[in-house]
């Protein structure tokens, strides 16, 4: 009988040795679906869209996306290597939208009439600006820095 049990182990162990590996989800899928156009955004999005309409001179719209559960969209502009990202989300998404992590050595909160806007950027330059407004959160994300003037042009504009 331990011969035959033995025997059995025996043929059964190459088939738990080279029994192939189960396979294995890595990361998660992404969560934004790119649109070609921002008219293509602004379409399939479920609230009013409402983006920029003055930047600095040069930048063009070339990026555009929304979450799949369409609650934020995001546009960005690039003029030659600077680029703007701009995010506009329902505010049950939470405050700060902006996926800018970077821990800046300046913080200032700035008003455009009663709103507060909070700047983020090296002292000089503002990097990155978050704000809440009529139940959306709202983030400005610039590569090469804004002054806290021309931020609020942007902002005043938004339409």
């Amino acid at each position: 009988m331990k011969k035959y049990i033995f025997l059995l182990a025996i043929l059964l162990l190459p088939v738990q040795v080279f029994a192939a590996p189960s396979p294995v989800t890595v990361g998660m899928a992404n969560p934004f679906v790119q649109y070609q156009s921002l008219s293509d955004l602004k379409q399939d999005s479920i609230f009013t869209v409402k983006t920029p309409q003055l930047l600095p001179v040069n930048f063009q719209e070339h990026y555009f996306s929304m979450l799949r559960d369409k609650k934020m969209i995001e546009v960005r502009y690039a003029a030659g290597d600077q680029e703007i990202g701009y995010r506009m989300a329902n505010i049950t998404l939470g405050i700060n939208i902006s996926g800018d992590y970077t821990k800046y050595p300046a913080e200032q909160t700035i008003f455009l009439n009663s709103l507060p806007i909070l700047a983020r950027g090296d002292g000089s330059l503002i990097h990155s600006a978050i704000w809440v407004q009529d139940g959306y959160s709202y983030s400005l994300s610039f590569s090469n820095g804004i002054s806290a003037s021309q931020l609020l042009d942007i902002i005043k504009n938004i339409k």
